[in-house]
């Protein structure tokens, strides 16, 4: 390949990602109930951000009565659950 061709090339893989990157943007995405096993660091910080992008939460816990578990079922923004 010549240089030119190596440019035209590379030019061309990076705006079909840009079209796809725009395109994948705007597509409509169905809710889904996702099951997060644990309250704990990972699980607090993943549940919240699934809530925001419109999924139904549902927290796995040994104690979902629990004060701090709650705590997070409420702050979980939508529909959230704890098991």
């Amino acid at each position: 390949m010549t240089i030119n061709t190596h440019k035209f090339f590379r030019g061309l893989i990076s705006g079909l990602f840009i079209l796809f990157c725009f395109f994948a943007g705007t597509a409509q995405v169905a809710a889904e109930t996702i099951a997060v096993i644990g309250t704990g660091n990972v699980g607090g910080a993943l549940g919240p951000q699934f809530a925001k992008l419109g999924h139904d939460v549902i927290y796995g816990s040994r104690e979902p009565e629990r004060e701090d578990v709650q705590a997070l079922v409420s702050k979980t923004s939508g529909n959230a659950d704890a098991q």
